[in-house]
């Protein structure tokens, strides 16, 4: 997916429609939360999805499976953000804010990993959201729509959160933060008839083992662009990363239909 999306630039014709929904709930969540967090007027979060949603359809080319349809996902939409101020309240979360008072919620953070194997790296990421709990203890949620809860073993394994911890620790002093204590998922389960937030899943945070193991595969996978090796990778399970992937009719059997590829400018400039 690198290679098609970084080195050859090729891109999708179309954008799948759960990626366009769980864009439309994030963008929801996230401006209902920060109005928590500052004290604004509370927005109506269904309107506020209703509204994205359908500003997402008139302006993104998108692609449904057979079994959705727009007026599903809509619904969908609107039931899970229903629930949303109840599902928040029950948390117990306080979103966490920053020296200067701003809500830590999508912030982008950087830092230096160093060197490793002839490699050096820099390491950028978004955050999505940070929060204290009813102890006070400092956490990491990241929000997720799915049509399948997150289990605590995931959670505990979970490079995304790995890869969140280290971010944070990295710029917890910048923020005006004490230490992450907690990582966690927060899942909105998309169903047809039946949407539902689920409570957060929370772990402990990783131990130093943890992140220099995490360490050492991000500099492998750096030292994989940099030789240009791009082995397919479909995993051991018949629903792999495979199915899910916008490229992987032209990867197993190079059908170009729904693709879009640059020119021989664009390819020159990349």
């Amino acid at each position: 997916m690198h290679w098609y999306q970084s080195v050859a630039k090729i891109k999708p014709r179309f954008v799948s429609a759960n990626f366009v929904f769980g864009r439309s709930l994030d963008r929801a969540t996230r401006d209902y939360l920060i109005a928590i967090a500052t004290g604004a007027s509370l927005p109506d979060p269904v309107a506020t999805f209703k509204s994205l949603w359908q500003r997402e359809r008139q302006s993104t080319p998108i692609v449904y499976a057979a079994t959705q349809t727009p007026e599903v996902f809509e619904r969908m939409g609107s039931d899970l953000l229903r629930q949303l101020p109840g599902a928040w309240d029950q948390t117990g979360f306080q979103v966490a804010l920053d020296h200067e008072s701003r809500p830590l919620i999508d912030v982008r953070l950087s830092m230096e990993l160093g060197s490793m194997h002839g490699v050096e790296l820099a390491y950028d990421g978004v955050i999505d959201v940070m929060v204290y709990d009813r102890d006070g203890d400092l956490g990491v949620v990241d929000v997720k729509s799915s049509q399948a809860s997150h289990t605590e073993l995931y959670t505990r394994r979970s490079d995304q959160l790995t890869s969140y911890q280290m971010l944070i620790d990295a710029n917890a002093e910048l923020l005006g933060l004490p230490r992450l204590q907690k990582l966690g998922f927060w899942d909105f389960l998309k169903r047809k008839n039946s949407s539902v937030i689920e409570a957060p899943v929370m772990v402990a945070r990783r131990s130093p083992l943890d992140i220099s193991e995490y360490r050492e595969k991000v500099f492998w996978m750096a030292d994989d662009i940099r030789r240009r090796r791009f082995p397919k990778s479909s995993r051991m399970q018949f629903n792999t990363p495979c199915e899910l992937c916008d490229f992987s009719k032209h990867c197993v059997d190079g059908d170009e239909e729904d693709l879009l590829f640059p020119s021989k400018d664009e390819r020159a400039s990349a």
